[in-house]
């Protein structure tokens, strides 16, 4: 029956991509999210599975974006040590592999593999730990911002060192819960 039923929002999204009607109406965008929403779960799946054979790397994101037959996929990773691009590579030959196997997206995609720099924020408290040591700047739930070194990380808050006193090398210990974060980004220094 779910295969059954996952066929025909294959032909919908189909008649949809060339505009063609079904008695006068388009097939509606909410069953092309319904089809985009089933192969991000799916590519979601096969990544935790590639991911499997390094320990040291672990999924941030996937963003399937775009309309059919221009679809981009893009998997977003990071790892202890960081990702290198023989670990992309890999991760992305795979990948491909499998989704020309399952034909999961309809027509042309582009799928990236990349790391998460420093433009992303952090997301998982396994991000945290492994930036123990390097400034941050914290956005709270009431929009306060928070900028100082992450000093520690536990199962449900992080210890910001934060200057007081530039001069006299005063410092204050801050401790924010991760349910009161709204986004955490690495500063980087070019000192």
């Amino acid at each position: 029956m779910r295969i059954i039923c996952f066929r025909i929002i294959k032909i919908l999204i189909l008649l949809h991509k060339y505009s063609i009607c079904i008695e006068g109406t388009k097939v509606p965008s909410f069953i092309v999210d319904v089809f985009v929403k089933n192969a991000k779960e799916k590519i979601e799946q096969q990544v935790l599975l590639l991911l499997e054979e390094h320990s040291d790397l672990f999924l941030i994101d996937v963003v399937v974006k775009g309309n059919t037959g221009t679809v981009k996929v893009v998997i977003i990773l990071d790892g202890d040590e960081g990702v290198g691009i023989d670990n992309c590579v890999s991760i992305s030959r795979q990948l491909s592999g499998f989704l020309e196997e399952e034909d999961l997206i309809e027509g042309k995609y582009t799928l990236e593999v990349t790391s998460a720099g420093v433009e992303h924020p952090l997301q998982l408290p396994r991000q945290y730990t492994k930036n123990i040591g390097r400034n941050v700047r914290v956005v709270a739930g009431d929009q306060s911002i928070f900028e100082g070194k992450l000093a520690s990380v536990s199962d449900d808050q992080i210890t910001l060192e934060i200057i007081k006193d530039k001069k006299k090398k005063i410092t204050e210990q801050v401790e924010l819960p991760f349910s009161e974060i709204d986004k955490t980004n690495v500063l980087v220094s070019f000192k």
